[in-house]
């Protein structure tokens, strides 16, 4: 009984505001694109869309079979010798399934599922998968008609962006050998740089380990082929390609390696020009005279390079991500952003953030992406402007065609746009739509309070008591932990967590001892709405199972009862 219960949590049920224990077709082009990460081949993340983010209302819902399943576990929890905590990660290139949108169709990458899929903008159905064999980390390009991707198999692939048809897929060093990397059998050669294309040249690297060789190839984008003028598979040593790539059309190729400095290269031959200064990271921005990357190593910077000499120019202390718009220049800390004067790097002005992970520019409005929530600020002042709800880490935005679309560290992906929305379920057999899990916070009415001298511990499902994945306890200190994710919906003017076989537990403690526990009657209570009952289930429990021997109790069902 107990194994059944941590494994699935029993139920299938809403669990209701509170918890108590008392004693006793083709492509049709409308509006701006995103049809590469981060909008454009220089990785600039910005849109000529002007999106009201106060307008802003959830269209539709993808949710993974499971979260993204990062290549590398990230940093360390701190740097014991200098006594420093918060490290950056410089591997993070691979945190949500990035979306880029092109008219009326969506595509993404997964790691989990080995794939990229193509969904109605509109709706977010479904309108094809094409399965590689091996993880797909960096979102796929769409360039005419194609969307190209590389996987960890080792294959750079090109697929017809309609039907998902293979056009063309590429192997720069043909071997069946596969080495072990973070749990998954992969290429000693994996395309973890994406698939570059720019004037009919498709660019990626192969590459992992830096004391085996790494492979740079420029490929004929409508055949594959690595024959002709401008086509090449370069051989390189000490390199470890991670992260798109970045390109300066005809000259330059910008090539992130995680714990090194990124390195570049002629697009003409792809011989190597060295690598640039300043830390590593898996972050590279390009303008017409300079090169961004970061964000380093420990808390943080950013590195500012001459395009032609390579020289370091500036840093930017703790910057996690910029944007270039005209002249004007965005950086994003931990806790800031800020505008300056590109060319003076006067400040024009800075303000408070709590959404560090990422940030996009649509028209003039910042999205920035933060644990549960997008933020958005006005580019002219920096006043806030708005906030949305979402479930998990927004580490991915994308702003095409009237539509916001925000990636998780959930594995979800959530469509907002102006206006109405009928929201969109698209749930299949691979997938879970969670169109209702945003929490539309108007007209949420506050629970009412339980008074009395006897109660232990008391747990809210409705903001502002739940905070990321932790279910604050009103009346002790028993705070609840969200073992998986947490899912909260509108139930009238309450909100409410779902609890299903593919959410996990909310578990109090797995040490009953480190907890005052009732030695004598008492009675829990819950707010429980049953969707479909089970054999037996249970809402909240104590209960020791070392898989011969079970006891202690549980307040839930026996069939209907």
């Amino acid at each position: 009984m107990g194994a059944q219960f941590r494994r699935q949590f029993a139920i299938s049920c809403a669990m209701m505001a509170m918890l108590v224990m008392v004693l006793p077709n083709g492509l049709s082009c409308y509006g701006d694109d995103w049809p590469v990460f981060q909008q454009n081949n220089q990785r600039n993340a910005k849109s000529l869309e002007n999106l009201d983010s106060q307008k802003l209302s959830l269209a539709w819902t993808w949710k993974s079979s499971g979260p993204p399943e990062s290549a590398w576990s990230g940093p360390a929890k701190w740097d014991a010798y200098a006594g420093i905590k918060g490290l950056k990660s410089m591997r993070n290139y691979d945190p949500v399934f990035h979306v880029v949108s092109v008219g009326d169709r969506v595509w993404f990458a997964s790691s989990v599922e080995e794939c990229v899929r193509c969904l109605d903008a509109a709706t977010g159905k479904e309108i094809w998968v094409f399965y590689a064999e091996g993880p797909v980390r960096i979102a796929p390009a769409y360039a005419d008609g194609k969307v190209y991707f590389g996987s960890d198999d080792g294959f750079a692939y090109c697929v017809d962006a309609n039907h998902g048809q293979l056009v063309w897929k590429f192997q720069p060093r043909p071997t069946k050998r596969k080495v072990l990397n973070n749990g998954r059998l992969i290429s000693q050669w994996p395309i973890r740089t994406g698939v570059l294309v720019d004037n009919g040249i498709a660019y990626f690297g192969a590459s992992l380990l830096p004391w085996e060789k790494s492979y740079l190839c420029a490929v004929d984008a409508l055949t594959g082929s690595h024959e002709g003028d401008g086509l090449y598979v370069n051989e390189m040593e000490d390199a470890t390609m991670e992260g798109p790539m970045a390109i300066a059309p005809g000259k330059l190729l910008i090539a992130p390696q995680g714990r090194v400095p990124p390195q570049m290269f002629q697009v003409s031959d792809g011989k190597s020009l060295g690598s640039l200064s300043g830390g590593g990271g898996s972050f590279v921005v390009l303008t017409k005279d300079s090169v961004f990357h970061g964000p380093g190593n420990k808390t943080g910077w950013l590195t500012a390079s001459n395009l032609q000499t390579r020289e370091t120019v500036a840093s930017f202390q703790s910057g996690n991500a910029m944007i270039v718009a005209g002249d004007t220049s965005l950086i994003q800390t931990d806790h800031a952003i800020s505008a300056a004067n590109y060319a003076t790097r006067q400040s024009t002005w800075s303000t408070d953030c709590e959404c560090p992970f990422t940030m996009a520019l649509a028209g003039n409005t910042i999205f920035t992406g933060g644990q549960d929530q997008v933020v958005a600020y006005s580019a002219n002042d920096g006043k806030r402007q708005g906030r949305i709800v979402v479930d998990g880490k927004a580490y991915g935005l994308a702003i095409a065609n009237g539509t916001l679309f925000v990636s998780t560290d959930t594995g979800a992906i959530h469509a907002f746009r102006a206006g109405d929305q009928t929201v969109a379920d698209n749930a299949n057999d691979d997938s879970v739509a969670e169109p209702n899990s945003i929490e539309n916070l108007e007209g949420l009415v506050p629970v009412p309070p339980f008074e009395s001298n006897q109660l232990v511990n008391r747990w809210v499902f409705q903001r502002p008591h739940v905070q990321g994945l932790a279910v604050e306890d009103l009346a002790g200190d028993s705070t609840i932990s969200v073992n998986g994710r947490i899912q909260l919906f509108r139930t009238g003017s309450f909100q409410s967590a779902k609890c299903d076989n593919s959410i996990g537990g909310y578990e109090v403690t797995r040490d009953v001892k480190s907890k005052l526990l009732p030695q004598r009657q008492f009675t829990a209570e819950a707010w429980v709405r049953i969707d479909e009952p089970l054999t037996w289930g249970g809402i909240i429990g104590c209960l020791q199972d070392n898989g011969d021997f079970e006891r202690g109790w549980l307040l839930g069902y026996s069939d209907d009862r």
